[in-house]
């Protein structure tokens, strides 16, 4: 989906770079940044705010709390992560890969010697495996791919951090209205869960329309 996604915003950044019009390039990744946001966020709401009882249905044998868990810290991570994917293309049209590319190679050789170390020296199993390379992913996207993208279009560092900071905001919202929603209301079918998921979706949507495409 990231990669779909992503794609879509490629060829309008390109035709701008051809014109050699930053400021151009600087409000299209931003726009690009809040629509991506929006859609590759309700998913994630919906299954943050009702992953526990999706497992719950559909594999119920397992360990459904700990599915949950190893799958959230993914999701979550990815509220920062997938807008911040969108300046890979912009790194990709400036020819500014060396330095990106080698901090990926290093974050996941770290990422997977903690992981080696963690499996044999603590207990904490599965949730260290997920754990740790997202820990060096977020790293790495929030302290070097965003301020580095923002610097190349000559912008401030944090400049579009803005952006993920409003992102990770609208999800923890609707998230809370999902955990409010079935605080109140027994989900013990199928069909009241995607009744649930339709309606955690749409207040994602509005909390999102909210506080990224109409911020400025």
């Amino acid at each position: 989906i990231t990669g779909t996604l992503v794609s879509v915003f490629f060829p309008n950044l390109v035709e701008l770079y051809a014109k050699n019009d930053y400021a151009g390039m600087t409000v299209e990744l931003e726009k690009s940044m809040k629509i991506f946001a929006l859609v590759f966020n309700m998913p994630i709401v919906a299954f943050l705010a009702f992953g526990d009882i999706f497992f719950s249905f559909w594999v119920p044998e397992q360990n459904v709390v700990q599915l949950y868990v190893l799958s959230s810290i993914l999701l979550v991570s990815l509220t920062i992560v997938g807008p911040a994917t969108l300046i890979y293309n912009l790194l990709t049209i400036l020819n500014k890969l060396k330095l990106s590319s080698s901090l990926i190679l290093c974050t996941g050789i770290l990422g997977s010697s903690g992981v080696y170390l963690s499996l044999k020296y603590t207990d904490w199993g599965l949730i260290g495996v997920a754990a740790i390379p997202t820990l060096f992913n977020l790293i790495r996207n929030i302290s070097f791919v965003i301020p580095y993208g923002a610097l190349c279009l000559g912008k401030k560092w944090y400049y579009f951090h803005f952006i993920s900071m409003r992102s990770l905001g609208s999800v923890i919202i609707s998230v809370l209205s999902g955990v409010l929603y079935k605080s109140y209301i027994a989900i013990n079918s199928w069909e009241m869960l995607i009744a649930a998921v339709f309606f955690v979706m749409l207040i994602s949507f509005f909390v999102q329309y909210r506080f990224l495409l109409s911020g400025n």
